[in-house]
């Protein structure tokens, strides 16, 4: 054998390649998840989930119905993650008070961190009760006369593009429309998203073109940490022209902070006499005046800002989201729309058609609610994979012993899929709105409804 070969780089690869091989063959025959069904491949290593993800354009997660219809409730799609679909476990995995706890690093980002979406339950849960009060029914009720003054605003803008026969994207519509809501109740500042031209503003803008990298952190989380801080050292018009995607980032943290920041100066230094007639708090409220007796944490701006962050995401795109699939529905369905229009008109004051009905009676029209609750069931969250971490001692899903610390995840699509897996004959109807469905309070419709507002989504 020719010595000349034995290169300490070819040593160092031949190291390497022994090593991965020898990792690979434990964890298709030693690891504690080698007993259940899988592709082998996929159990043997997390590349296929990124070849799908990254350079297949992210659709991992079409292919997981395929391998259930396959493996069957429970499979091995990586090697550390099973992936469930069967009802009863996505309550017991996703419900409220569960100890599957959400997997850290998979909420990581490396360019907006302090949030409590990103910690473990036993911390999140002092951060998350700073906000809780501001999303109870007294609170939101006080918030009537500012979503009734943006949504006759966004009719009203809707109105003028139907006059000029202009084309409206109402997927951007309806997130300015939310974000405007969510922005003014989060900082009492106006955020403008609507006054955009045709709707591109761009911070709205900025969460689209951010979540198409955003599978890149799940991948390479901390060479891109490393990058982002050193991002940071340059100007921002620098790292426009170097890294575009990164510069949309830093640009929503830069909006996020300034409103923190203004709104804590206006805390500190309120007006004499006050100019606000605003009959609502700030979300951030509490956050900016936490109790001490209480216990409550105290935020530093950094950490301020990434709840920002992520109020400016959770509320803006889920919301947006239902509502522009219940809107398609419906203007596919002549039928329904006409029998939802005729019992909003039969509420209109003086047969104003511009004189929104109050929240007390739009809570009491049932067929309206129906609607609300199929659209909520079509518009599920964020369209992946969201693990959770099974609890000390481990778990019984679907009749399998599951080991203490394996990644579990129940996507929303799955959740909606079920119904079609349940009702085999079904399986070639796509989704849609069922107009004939009556609201019912039973747990099986409860959990057939599975929409965002169930969705494992903190």
């Amino acid at each position: 054998m020719d010595s000349r070969g034995l290169t300490p780089w070819n040593i160092t690869i031949a190291i390497l390649l022994l090593y991965q091989a020898l990792r690979m063959l434990y964890r298709l025959t030693l690891h504690p998840l080698a007993k259940f069904p899988g592709p082998k491949l996929a159990a043997s290593t997390n590349m296929v989930m990124a070849y799908h993800d990254l350079w297949v354009g992210g659709n991992f997660v079409k292919t997981v119905p395929t391998l259930h219809d396959k493996y069957g409730p429970i499979v091995r799609i990586a090697p550390n993650l099973l992936h469930v679909r069967d009802i009863d476990a996505y309550d017991e995995i996703n419900r409220i008070g569960s100890k599957f706890d959400r997997e850290v690093i998979f909420y990581s980002s490396p360019f907006f961190t302090g949030s409590y979406t990103s910690m473990p339950q036993p911390q999140a849960k002092p951060r998350k009760d700073l906000f809780v009060s501001a999303f109870s029914r007294g609170s939101i009720s006080k918030l009537e006369p500012l979503i009734r003054a943006s949504i006759a605003k966004f009719i009203g803008l809707l109105r003028t593009a139907a006059k000029e026969h202009r084309l409206v994207d109402l997927s951007l519509g309806f997130r300015c429309l939310t974000a405007d809501i969510a922005m003014e109740y989060s900082f009492q500042e106006p955020l403008g998203a609507m006054d955009a031209l045709e709707f591109k503003f761009k911070l709205i803008t900025a969460l689209d073109e951010y979540a198409s990298g955003g599978l890149y952190e799940k991948y390479f989380l901390s060479a891109l940490t490393l990058f982002a801080k050193m991002l940071e050292l340059l100007p921002p018009n620098i790292v426009e022209k170097l890294v575009p995607p990164i510069s949309i980032i830093q640009y929503m943290r830069r909006e996020c902070r300034q409103r923190i920041l203004s709104l804590k100066s206006r805390f500190q230094n309120p007006p004499s006499p006050p100019t606000s007639k605003l009959t609502y708090p700030s979300v951030f409220d509490t956050a900016l005046h936490p109790s001490a007796e209480k216990g409550q944490p105290v935020l530093t701006e950094d950490e301020l800002t990434a709840e920002a962050m992520a109020l400016l995401v959770g509320a803006t795109d889920t919301t947006a989201n239902t509502l522009a699939v219940g809107t398609w529905h419906l203007l596919n369905d002549a039928r329904m729309r006409g029998k939802l229009e005729a019992e909003l008109k039969a509420e209109m004051r003086h047969g104003d058609e511009a004189a929104l009905p109050e929240q007390a009676v739009l809570e009491s029209l049932p067929y309206l609610k129906s609607v609300i609750k199929e659209s909520l069931r079509l518009s599920h969250g964020a369209p992946g994979r969201i693990p959770r971490v099974t609890p000390e001692g481990g778990a019984i899903v679907c009749g399998h012993a599951i080991p203490a610390g394996v990644r579990c995840s129940i996507p929303p699509p799955s959740s909606h899929s079920l119904l079609i897996v349940s009702r085999p004959s079904s399986a070639t109807a796509p989704p849609s709105i069922t107009s004939t469905r009556p609201p019912s309070p039973t747990r099986t419709s409860s959990a057939q409804n599975a929409g965002w507002a169930r969705t494992p989504r903190s």
